[in-house]
């Protein structure tokens, strides 16, 4: 450089630029990393971590349906927004894969899917990078349920392990009080051992907590998965309320007590406080008790739930394999169509009864003289023995040995049928290990289960799905669907069979609980009764201290009463989740006023022995009201009992009917203007079939609720009308009838769904309304006339035959309150 008088820089500064080259983008997933499962509700957040040295132009999702081993077809793709100019971002996203991706997924079913970025360069071309290839799995139903044994079993061992520290808590507190009984004074030893009970307890009260979570974890991850129903889910939230109901603080504070009595050598705040701890200790070891208990039986709920959903996911999935099949017929001519087929000369292998627990399993000569042929015949290395007739395997041989199409093309079917006889072998294990599971369970249908399970092995379905594989293999499709047909009968009534079987088993606890209930309300009230007269009877001899005494064993009688009911409280408790704390503490409380009251009485102290016979009677008639309130809870949850939904219910499951009508008419309303006026593809009759599918399960849902005969009055002839109005929308699209009807057919189908839910809905107000009146028409001020005291039996008889008879609840509203206004009227004389 010069300046302008030509005088050069002797130093100058000299300034290099070197050309660099476009990076390429950097993509890698931060969330998530590696193999994921899928939930049912197939949305997958996706959190990725983008760079580039100038900017982006576009990111794209790629993803495509695998079996495991092949894919299913080519990459897919769909945009993902991002900003342009930000050259370090995170992008967020989350992955609808049915609604963005038309991903048609079923359990067992994987997705490989990558991300891939594109730079912003516009003079050499846009450059890419992208992730490694991650896969998301939506695992099958006998997976998912497997994890969910494996919870089970560890919240089962954490409970039989705070049992089994329980019981040793209470051993050692015993003989720590029989050494104070003894001695009646406390020694360095005794503070001890004390402190070590005390310290125990804390452990015990932590591992509560722990498995407190552990049941709640449990219950979260079953609706997480869809692996329940919300009656179940709804037991087990109760099942975790139960275990946070033990108190172990006041056992705590009672020990605390006994620690402070012991330092003070008072040996009668040591007798009391020992009493106390022994009383909180007792209670723990019930509470443990029922816990345990209705785990038990929730599990034998819950794994009928699973069998039944297991056998209809079956169902579905060999239905699914024998439509494939047809497809397959239709479009492949080289097919082995002319094998004749085996329904008339082949046995029926259908031998599973409609009601296999109604008639004792023979064997006709016929299938003895079979069996015997079976055992001395030979079969190949792919063949296994079935129902199916020699001629038919003889045929199946025949068609082996001709050259035939392209098997491979089945290959996937052929799979499939292998892959479903082996979830119907674990099926049948899960059926075996629950007859086990089940046997201390009053309510679970152990025999009718293993009846079952021993007809299914006679049937020899796992084995009819093994060769039919083969079939599938050999080309023989038209043999194949032939045998599909029968497996699909033989299925669907194993479900309905296991559907009945659940269903009997809540309707006949239902009933157990309902009767144990009554019972127990009735003893309550004639407990009640006869204190009161004794009471009464003792009254008029207060001052005759030597007459007194002889009543002490009259009250020991009420008090062994109460004490044998108590105790089928506690094994109702255990089925019942919903009774609640305050019926063995109301309980508790009666039980201990009458020892006390049998007490005073031997020491001839009347005055003292007619206050604890108020208080037990003051216990006993708020456990009568607890009892009945229980039982009106029952009742209305269950629509009046048998396993039936409840008006509630009937509306819940009509709305979500309704939602998925909604959603189906927009499919089929997108499916017919996309297919007007050309033929169809193969994937557009793929995608009719689906529809049609997605039709029967709807009325299928429709047909399986369980409603009682006043729910069903009110809707009955919506619900036949619509079911008649799917089937005709299901077969016009399986046939692939496209016209105007179906479409103002699919909307009169939402619209009364609709309207059966407006009728529910007004009819519960109505009897909200009625049960409001018959409320109101109660004077709670006023209650009317009094009986004179020697009509009180019959009053009190009056009202447990009115109880035993079912009133509707308004009348079991009127018959409580009438209680209500009884006791008070005691409390007032005393």
């Amino acid at each position: 450089l010069q300046s302008d008088e030509e005088i050069s820089n002797r130093d100058p500064i000299r300034y290099e630029v070197a050309l660099q080259s476009d990076a390429r983008p950097s993509v890698s997933f931060l969330q998530p990393e590696g193999s994921t499962e899928l939930t049912p509700a197939l949305t997958q957040q996706l959190r990725l971590q983008l760079s580039d040295d100038y900017g982006f132009r576009r990111a794209e999702l790629f993803y495509r349906r695998t079996d495991g081993s092949a894919a299913d077809s080519a990459f897919s793709s769909f945009e993902l927004p991002l900003s342009s100019q930000q050259t370090d971002q995170v992008l967020n996203h989350t992955w609808l894969l049915a609604q963005e991706s038309n991903l048609d997924l079923e359990r067992g079913d994987e997705v490989a899917y990558y991300v891939k970025a594109w730079d912003n360069d516009t003079v050499n071309g846009p450059k890419s990078g992208r992730t490694a290839t991650q896969r998301l799995r939506l695992p099958s139903l006998t997976e998912q349920y497997e994890e969910l044994d494996t919870l089970q079993e560890e919240a089962g061992d954490q409970m039989q392990q705070l049992d089994r520290d329980s019981r040793s808590i209470e051993q050692q507190f015993k003989e720590l009080r029989d050494g104070l009984r003894r001695t009646r004074e406390a020694d360095w030893e005794d503070r001890r051992q004390l402190e070590q009970l005390q310290q125990k307890q804390e452990s015990l009260s932590q591992n509560k907590e722990d498995l407190s979570r552990k049941v709640d974890s449990l219950n979260r991850e079953m609706q997480r998965k869809d692996l329940s129903s919300p009656e179940t889910a709804e037991k087990f939230e109760e099942l975790k309320r139960t275990i946070d109901e033990m108190n172990s603080e006041s056992l705590q504070k009672a020990l605390q007590k006994m620690k402070q009595s012991m330092q003070k050598q008072s040996f009668r705040q040591m007798q009391s406080s020992m009493e106390n701890a022994k009383s909180r200790l007792e209670q723990q070891q019930q509470q443990l008790e029922r816990t345990m208990k209705m785990f038990e039986q929730l599990k034998a709920q819950q794994k009928m739930e699973e069998m039944t959903r297991r056998a209809e996911n079956l169902n579905e999935r060999e239905s699914e394999i024998a439509e494939k099949t047809e497809e397959r017929m239709d479009s492949s001519p080289d097919a082995d169509s002319s094998a004749q087929s085996d329904e008339q000369s082949a046995p029926s292998s259908d031998s599973l009864s409609s009601d296999p627990l109604s008639s004792e399993d023979r064997r006709s000569p016929a299938d003895s003289a079979r069996a015997q042929s079976d055992s001395t015949a030979q079969s190949d290395s792919t063949s296994v023995p079935s129902s199916d007739s020699t001629a038919a395997s003889a045929s199946d041989s025949l068609s082996a040995k001709r050259p035939s199409a392209d098997s491979s093309a089945n290959e996937d079917l052929a799979r499939e049928q292998e892959e479903l006889a082996k979830e119907l072998e674990k099926l049948m294990e899960t059926m075996k290990t629950s007859e086990q599971d089940m046997k201390d369970v009053p309510s679970a249908p152990q025999k009718k289960l293993q009846k079952m399970r021993k007809q299914m092995q006679q049937q020899k379905m796992q084995q009819q799905m093994q060769q039919n594989s083969q079939r599938l293999r050999r080309n023989q499709l038209q043999k194949a669907r032939q045998q599909q047909q029968r497996l699909q009968k033989q299925m669907q009534r194993m479900q309905s069979q296991l559907s009945q079987m659940q269903q009997q088993m809540q309707s006949q606890q239902q009933q157990m609980n309902l009767t144990g209930l009554r019972n127990a309300l009735e003893n309550t009230l004639r407990l009640s009764q006869s204190q009161e007269s004794l009471r009464t009877t003792i009254e008029d001899l207060t001052g005759e201290g030597s007459t007194v005494r002889r009543y002490a064993r009259q009250q020991q009688s009420l008090s062994d009463g109460l004490q044998d009911m108590a105790d089928s409280l506690q094994s109702i408790a255990g089925r019942l989740p919903q009774m609640s704390k305050a019926v063995q503490e109301q309980t508790g409380n009666a039980l201990r006023a009458m020892e006390q009251a049998t007490t005073s009485l031997d020491e001839r102290q009347a005055d003292q022995a007619t206050g604890f016979q108020k208080t037990s009677m003051k216990h006993l008639n708020e456990l009568a009201l607890l009892l009945s309130d229980l039982m009106d809870q029952m009742q209305q949850s269950s629509g009046g009992g048998g396993g039936q939904m409840s008006m509630q219910q009937a509306m819940q499951q009509l709305q979500k009917a309704s939602g998925q009508q909604q959603k189906l008419n927009q499919q089929i309303q997108q499916f017919l203007n996309k297919a007007q006026g050309e033929r169809l593809s193969k994937d557009m009759e793929a995608r009719r079939k689906q529809l049609a599918k997605q039709q029967r399960q709807i009325k299928q849902q429709l047909e399986d609720m369980s409603i009682g005969e006043e729910t069903k009055q009110q809707i009955l002839g919506d619900l036949q009308k619509i079911a008649e109005q799917m089937d005709e929308s299901a077969d016009d699209l399986q046939n692939g009838r496209r016209n105007r009807d179906l479409i103002e057919r699919q909307q009169q189908i939402l619209t009364r769904l609709l309207n059966a839910q407006q009728s529910l809905r007004t009819q519960g107000k109505k009897q909200e309304r009625r049960g409001r009146r018959a409320e109101d028409d109660v004077d709670r001020e006023r209650p009317g006339e009094q009986p004179d005291p020697e009509d009180t039996d019959t009053l009190r008889r009056d009202l447990i035959r009115a109880l035993e008879m079912g009133y509707t609840s308004d009348y079991e509203q009127l018959i409580k309150r009438y209680f209500e206004l009884l006791q008070e009227k005691e409390t007032t004389d005393e």
